[in-house]
Formats: structure tokens, C-alpha cells, sequence
């Protein structure tokens, strides 16, 4: 059991995309210090931190995701098509 735990941190530690996200183009790039990995299509992105964050550095983390789906994309994020949390997030793009 114990030699399987390295296995289960990396697992833990990797950015794979949803369903509705695989094959689609993907970027990982820092913000922040965070370490962040995009998956794209032509209208909407989902975007990805798989580092760790304690509680009270949390704050930032949603606008870093947001910039790197901006930043990656150069379209604009529908705020209102957010969905997710501080380690993923999903939403529409205005190109």
C-alpha cells in the first residue's frame, strides 16, 4: 500500500482536462507563481492549477486563472460564464 502513495502525488498533480475539454489545444504557462495549464477551443476554455495554495493566498488565484485563459487565448473571458473554483475553472470566450 505505502509504495503505491508516489503514485497517487503525481496523479494528484496532474492538469487533465474535462470530457468536454480532451484534444482540445493546451498551454501551460506561470502567473502569479502559479502554475496553470489552459485547454481550449474556438468559444470556451478551462483552465487549470494543480499547485498548492494555502488558504490565505487563495484570494488571487481565480484572477491568475482567468488572465491565463486570457493570456493564452487573447480573448476576453465572459465573466458571467465563470464556473469552478481557485484550482479550476471553465468559461466562454468573446473573441
Amino acid at each position: 500500500m505505502y509504495r503505491l502513495v508516489p503514485l497517487f502525488i503525481l496523479l494528484a498533480a496532474c492538469a487533465s482536462p474535462s470530457l468536454e475539454f480532451q484534444g482540445a489545444a493546451s498551454k501551460s504557462l506561470t502567473i502569479g507563481g502559479d502554475e496553470i495549464t489552459v485547454f481550449y477551443l474556438a468559444d470556451k476554455a478551462q483552465a487549470i492549477r494543480p499547485n498548492y495554495r494555502k488558504r490565505k493566498q487563495q484570494g488571487e488565484a481565480l484572477v491568475n486563472l482567468v488572465r491565463a485563459i486570457e493570456v493564452t487565448t487573447d480573448c476576453k473571458v465572459k465573466q458571467r460564464s465563470i464556473k469552478g473554483d481557485t484550482v479550476l475553472i471553465t468559461a466562454s470566450l468573446r473573441c
